[in-house]
């Protein structure tokens, strides 16, 4: 957990940042595919023989790649061209195969398209078994048993709000379950962008990746919960801005999170105590959100105005 502070309006608030980026396999997903792989493991559905199959963006993937070498188990993900750079030679250190597919949904996304990838490899490769995060209660599991309380032990008080990205649902629904009944003060904000249905909202284009979906989550949301969303510009801005000005480094989804959280700032009390649950770390990114080029060609021009209420970071 790292302290930073952030400025809104005349008010510099304390942000709490959960840095999954700095865990073994570099992300959160390192414990969604721990969980699942355990879970298969429960129910006598992996063995030596068995060809592990999924779907990633990216973080799964490379969790999954190194766990299933750890074990000695086969192991093929379907990703897609949004993929970064960064990821593809993260595998490329692994056993991995690693299938690509190009097809687009309505909203520009691939989520339909690796799906029936899957599903064909499922079908077709002996002994093979689909992990399955979108719908598998081993997902949130993960979070309720073990971010909840990795996060509480680490925050000096109880937090008043802990803010997490969605994209299969299974962070914030573990999470915000276990806290419920752990911290019941605490409300989880639940981050979303423009154009994903993860949440409910409208199908749209996304830059994004690692947040959103181009489904509704499969997993129960407590009553503990809020969606707040926000768009891929203010998210790279707040991304960068961060690292410029304190040296840390987050992913996309983090940059979310962080607009989502100044957001909530600019009408809360002085005292407020905010952990940001940071999924993945900026290296991940390199060549994406925080190359000038990659933004310029997709026509993304950031100014202050995304940063906004925010003015400024503070280490």
């Amino acid at each position: 957990m790292v302290q930073v502070g952030v400025q809104v309006g005349a008010r510099i608030f304390p942000l709490l940042l959960k840095l999954e980026g700095r865990s073994p396999s570099g992300s959160t997903k390192g414990r969604t595919a721990r969980a699942l792989l355990l879970g298969l493991l429960r129910c006598r559905r992996l063995h030596a023989g068995n060809h592990i199959v999924e779907s990633s963006s990216g973080n799964l993937a490379v969790a999954l790649a190194l766990l299933t070498a750890e074990l000695g188990v086969s192991f093929t993900v379907v990703v897609d061209s949004k993929t970064t750079s960064a990821i593809h030679a993260l595998l490329a250190t692994t056993p991995a195969r690693v299938d690509i597919v190009d097809c687009c949904d309505d909203d520009g996304s691939h989520l339909s398209a690796r799906l029936e990838r899957v599903f064909e490899w499922r079908d077709s490769l002996p002994g093979a078994v689909w992990t399955n995060q979108y719908d598998s209660p081993d997902n949130p599991l993960a979070h309720y048993s073990e971010t909840a309380p990795e996060l509480l032990a680490q925050c000096p008080k109880p937090p008043d709000v802990v803010f997490a990205a969605v994209g299969t649902g299974g962070t914030v629904s573990g999470l915000a379950r276990r806290l419920a009944l752990l911290s019941p003060q605490t409300t989880v904000v639940a981050v979303d962008v423009v154009g994903s249905l993860a949440t409910g909202g409208e199908p749209g284009p996304r830059l994004l990746t690692g947040i959103g979906s181009s489904r509704r989550i499969g997993f129960p949301l407590a009553d503990n919960v809020i969606v707040s969303r926000v768009h891929d510009r203010q998210a790279f801005a707040h991304a960068r801005r961060l690292r410029d000005q304190t040296g840390v480094g987050v992913g996309g989804s983090a940059g979310a999170i962080l607009a989502a959280c100044a957001r909530y700032l600019a009408t809360a009390t002085d005292d407020v105590t905010v952990v940001c649950l940071c999924a993945d770390g900026a290296d991940r990114y390199a060549n994406t959100i925080y190359d000038d080029h990659w933004l310029a060609d997709r026509d993304v021009l950031i100014s202050d105005a995304d940063l906004l209420p925010a003015m400024r970071y503070v280490p």
